[in-house]
Parts: C-alpha cells; sequence; structure tokens
C-alpha cells in the first residue's frame, strides 16, 4: 500500500452499482476534508475493475449475465479506499465520469493501517455495545391520531418522515443536497409541528440515504431523542462523513445499533425493525420497518435486494400496503416472488383476497444517470395491481 499523496486524492468508495454488462458505476466520496460533507465522483469503471467477490455476488443473486472470470482481488467494492490521479480523468460524458482506462487499486483500510489523511483526523473509538433492548415502549403520546407517512421529493435518495398514532415522530433516512435543504427542512419542521423526534433511522450506510442526518442533528430546533443504525455504520473503516455523524449522534442523541431486531410500541402503532449486517453489497444490508397501525402495514426498504426482501418476514396481518420501493425501483429491488407474498401470503380471510389498498412510492432522480425506475420493476407493479406514486412536490402523504 503506498499512502503518498503525490499518488492521487483519495476517495471512500460509497456504492458500486451494476450498470451494463461491460460497465459499473461507482460513487466515490473525497475524503481531503473531515467534513460532514463530502465532493462525489461517479466514476464509470470496467468488471475487471470491480473486487471479484462482488462479481461472484450479482451473478449468483442478482442473475446479471457477468462473465465468471471477471473481477480482481484488488478491485473496488464498497468500504474501501482508492486514489485517484487527475491524470486519470481523462473524459467527462455529462452523465459520469469515465475512468475505466485506468489503474484503480482499493486501500484496505483497518484502524491500525489507515492511510496518514484519515490518521490525523484521530477517530474516536466507537463503542460497539451500545446499550439497547430489543423492545421499546414509548410513553402515551399528547395526540391520538390515525399515523402519516410523508415520503420527500429529494431526488436519487431516499427520505421520509412517519408519525404516529400517539403523535411521535421517525425520520427514516436524510437525503438532503445543499442545494435544497433550506426547503426540505422548512418543510419537515412544519409537518413536525412540534411532534418529538423519536428517532432518526439510517437504513444503511450510502451518501443518498444518510447526507444531511448531521444537518437534523445539529438544528437547534430538532430534539432527536435517538439515531437508529445498522452494525455497518459502527465499522472502523468508514468515510470521514459517517464519523462525524457518529460522533455527533453520540453527543445530542443516543446510537441504537442491534444486531438482528427491534421493536417500539407506541401506543396503536407497532414498528418492527429488520437489521442485517455483512453483505458485500451495502444495499443488502439495508434496515428493513415494517411499521403497522390496526388494518395499515407501511412497508420501508431502503435499498435491499428483491432476494433478501424474499425471506423477510411479516409481522402482522393488513389490508391495505403502503410500499416503499425498494432501491429507487432498480429491477435489483423488486421480484415478482416478493410482491406476490407481500400482497398474498398474510391476507386471506374466509377464503377472499383481504388486501383492499396498495399504494407504492418510487424516490428516484428525474434523468438519473442508472435509468431508475426500471420497466421492469414497473411491469410487476402494475401486474400486482398496485397504485404506482412518484415524487412530483415537495412530499407524497399516505
Amino acid at each position: 500500500m503506498n499512502n503518498n499523496m503525490d499518488n492521487g486524492e483519495l476517495y471512500f468508495v460509497d456504492s458500486i452499482k451494476y450498470f451494463d454488462n461491460e460497465m459499473f458505476v461507482a460513487r466515490l466520496l473525497k475524503q481531503r476534508e473531515y467534513s460532514y460533507l463530502a465532493d462525489e465522483l461517479n466514476i464509470a469503471i470496467l468488471p475487471q475493475q470491480v473486487n471479484k467477490n462482488l462479481i461472484s455476488y450479482y451473478i449468483k443473486k442478482k442473475k446479471f449475465s457477468i462473465r465468471d472470470d471477471q473481477g480482481s482481488d484488488d478491485g473496488l467494492y464498497d468500504g474501501t479506499f482508492v486514489r485517484i490521479k487527475r491524470n486519470d480523468i481523462k473524459n467527462i460524458s455529462g452523465k459520469f465520469i469515465d475512468l475505466r482506462k485506468a489503474n484503480l487499486t482499493c486501500e484496505h483500510a483497518y484502524e491500525n493501517e489507515l492511510p496518514p489523511e484519515l490518521k490525523k483526523q484521530k477517530y474516536k473509538k466507537i463503542n460497539e455495545d451500545y446499550p439497547f433492548s430489543n423492545f421499546l415502549s414509548l410513553s402515551q403520546g399528547t395526540r391520538h391520531q390515525k399515523p402519516k407517512l410523508y415520503c420527500f421529493d429529494v431526488g436519487q435518495g431516499d427520505m421520509s418522515l412517519f408519525i404516529s398514532s400517539e403523535g411521535h415522530a421517525f425520520i427514516v433516512d436524510t437525503h438532503i443536497t445543499q442545494k435544497h435543504k433550506k426547503n426540505t427542512l422548512t418543510e419537515l419542521k412544519k409537518l413536525l409541528d412540534g411532534c418529538p423526534i423519536e428517532a432518526l433511522i439510517l437504513t444503511h450506510r450510502h451518501y443518498d440515504h444518510y447526507r444531511g442526518a448531521y444537518l437534523l442533528l445539529k438544528d437547534n430546533d430538532l430534539k432527536i431523542s435517538r439515531v437508529i443504525v445498522n452494525q455497518s455504520f459502527l465499522e472502523p473503516s468508514r468515510p470521514n462523513q459517517v464519523d462525524k455523524l457518529l460522533q455527533l449522534a453520540e453527543k445530542k442523541s443516543k446510537i441504537i445499533s442491534p444486531f438482528d431486531s427491534l421493536l417500539i410500541e407506541d401506543g396503536a402503532t407497532r414498528l418492527f425493525f429488520s437489521f442485517h449486517n455483512g453483505n458485500i453489497d451495502e444495499n443488502d444490508n439495508s434496515t428493513l420497518l415494517q411499521i403497522y397501525y390496526q388494518n395499515k402495514l407501511y412497508y420501508l426498504t431502503g435499498d435491499m435486494g428483491y432476494e433478501t426482501l424474499e425471506n423477510e418476514r411479516l409481522e402482522d396481518l393488513y389490508t391495505q400496503i403502503v410500499l416503499k420501493v425498494s432501491h429507487h425501483g432498480s429491477k435489483t429491488g423488486t421480484s415478482e416472488n416478493f410482491l406476490h407474498e407481500l400482497v398474498c401470503s398474510p391476507c386471506v380471510y374466509n377464503n377472499k383476497r383481504a388486501v383492499l389498498s396498495k399504494s407504492a412510492f418510487i424516490s428516484y432522480g428525474i434523468n438519473n444517470r442508472y435509468g431508475h425506475p426500471h420497466n421492469e420493476c414497473l411491469e410487476l407493479l402494475n401486474k400486482e395491481g398496485f397504485k404506482i406514486i412518484f415524487p412530483n412536490k415537495s412530499y407524497v402523504t399516505f
């Protein structure tokens, strides 16, 4: 490993997404400055520049037609660092930077072997044994109402606000960009209308799901009781942005990071969490959130792959579904089997199909480089009778 700064700028590999048989797209976060924000660099790379274990993952789980002889031991994957020389930026295509001819090698950073500029940040040792119970009962609220889910239009990312029947608020993911932060924060505070924020829930460690969380914790008008994250947020090989977020969360809130599950009872509202960790694709580490109120299910999926979703257990019966479609409408997040189980498995009553209302929200950026939402996903949702809601204003209410 060569850590000489002359060898290029240091970036954190935030995500690797399959694009087609000849190309992947990697989202990189610049790590030169110790900040809660990061400059993004989206690069096109060849399958040979991707870690071979991730290639194998795509072949086996996603059923894409990539040759199994591609990939590299030193190839890129989520959660590693990479250096890029300015001379390697040879072509800008309008959608992403083309680095397919560059020689990219991951720097595997561990606590005792961090690149020099990350050592200077003096990472605080995060206690991985945060005290938590798999069950949490909230105190009675001051409001008794029908719960509401607000899904924000935040471009190519996710952000939702759920207000329970007791008037307690839960924020799920925070894709708040510099350009839209003023309007987003104004709308959020208006919707909260004084409701206490019981939890800020970050489904997984991808920048389009946690960017903006620091702003919420820093805001003096917002009091957040808990920050709920999966275990991958606590791994020592993390970007500056996550480290600074965790340190602020420790000061102003309580971090909860269960290994498997969590149940929060909030009056007539129940929130079931299913946590994941250890997958080579961070999307499959997404936290699944099932929220039940009487006969209604809110099903929030993060960016989970469909094979993971197919193995999830439904916790209760319902006659209405609001589905936050996984991974911005990607074909990797929705399958016929998953939707069929969601609609049919728990809802047979007197031999009749009991699901009467099916809504699906897709959060994506207009003209995004990945082509989300994919036609395959839309066709499956239509086949199962979902009413598909797209972002077309500040937020959509369910």
